[in-house]
């Protein structure tokens, strides 16, 4: 086709081309292969014939490649479109099959703290995978094992970035949400080039046929449709599959510390204000006390109610689960005082 300007050869999983041949009819200009003019740099070819008169012309790269080879034939000056153009083109590679492995996480058994958003630590490193979250309250948790993706404005989105740490690539990525995000989000690697993706109902499936390192996934707005901005995405589930197998170890939280190791409040009118640390942050724990007749607490906020005058033990502590080993608890202690009331009448003998 004589319009034809670039071919693209792009190897899926498990294929090195190892020689690419084009034939055409009257003669280009140059064949750019990959940014490279080859017949201005035959030496890094084998075998070149790109012939500078009218009449049948061939161009051969023989170089193994595991990556997209770009091929950009013009025309020469002198030449009509209409009378020069590429007919054929062979292509010989290798295939090696390549075993994935399929990972499957659950926003639940990430065990995020209540209300928490993007800026509060929600990243996370399990199993051989970083995932880090940004948008601030664009991405945010309220609890039920789903991560709210919507618009704060035009420029704030929330976005979720999984990269491999064992060099391991990634072939697809499924996000599971609650309703259709046909038209909501953008899907790149870590070099911003768009990826392939589809829609299938509630899941999204990004797709890269060489495999890739990292993922962006990234909700975005949509303006002058019917669709509004601040419609909210609830995400529960991501699904990767590698082409190798992730480690499976769990990792040990640490309850670093609460803000005071002690506390001493009154009765009337006393607060407790005395934050968790942990590693990951941003991590659910369960706190307890040890005299609720001196104080209460809420065993999901760590929030305190006081009772009476005296002194109890507040404890945070971690049991386990899918991807964490149980954590060692910490506690601080807490005292609550009660103010004397004054005498209104005084007898002396």
């Amino acid at each position: 086709v004589y319009t034809l300007r670039t071919i693209v050869v792009k190897p899926t999983s498990g294929v090195t081309i190892t020689n690419v041949k084009l034939y055409g009819v009257d003669a280009m200009r140059n064949l750019v292969v990959n940014d490279t003019d080859i017949e201005e740099t035959t030496t890094d070819h084998t075998t070149i014939n790109a012939t500078g008169s009218t009449g049948n012309w061939s161009a051969e790269y023989d170089i193994p490649s595991t990556s997209d080879i770009t091929f950009s034939p013009t025309l020469k000056s002198n030449l009509s479109a209409n009378n020069a153009y590429i007919y054929r083109v062979d292509v010989t590679y290798t295939y090696t099959p390549i075993t994935t492995y399929n990972n499957s996480f659950n926003i639940s058994d990430f065990n995020y703290a209540t209300n928490r958003n993007a800026n509060s630590g929600l990243n996370r490193s399990l199993c051989g995978f970083d995932f880090v979250f940004s948008g601030g309250d664009a991405l945010k948790y309220n609890g039920g094992g789903k991560l709210t993706f919507r618009t704060r404005n035009t420029s704030q989105n929330g976005s979720v970035a999984i990269s491999t740490t064992n060099e391991a690539k990634i072939f697809s990525a499924s996000f599971t949400f609650d309703k259709d995000m046909t038209g909501y989000y953008t899907a790149t690697d870590g070099d911003g080039n768009v990826l392939d993706s589809s829609v299938d109902g509630n899941v999204v499936t990004v797709t890269s046929a060489q495999g890739v390192s990292k993922v962006v996934f990234t909700k975005v707005n949509v303006t002058g449709t019917e669709k509004d901005n601040e419609t909210e995405f609830a995400l529960s589930a991501i699904s990767l599959t590698t082409d190798r197998e992730m480690p499976t170890d769990k990792v040990t939280p640490e309850l670093t510390s609460f803000k005071s190791s002690a506390i001493t409040v009154d009765l009337d009118g006393g607060k407790v204000d005395n934050p968790l640390t942990t590693n990951p942050p941003s991590f659910a724990v369960t706190y307890n006390s040890s005299n609720t007749d001196v104080a209460t607490v809420n065993a999901q906020t760590g929030v305190v109610d006081l009772v009476a005058a005296g002194e109890t033990t507040i404890t945070a502590e971690y049991g386990g689960g899918t991807y964490y080993n149980a954590a060692a608890s910490t506690s601080y202690t807490l005292t609550v005082t009660a103010t004397p009331a004054t005498p209104c009448l005084e007898i002396s003998s």
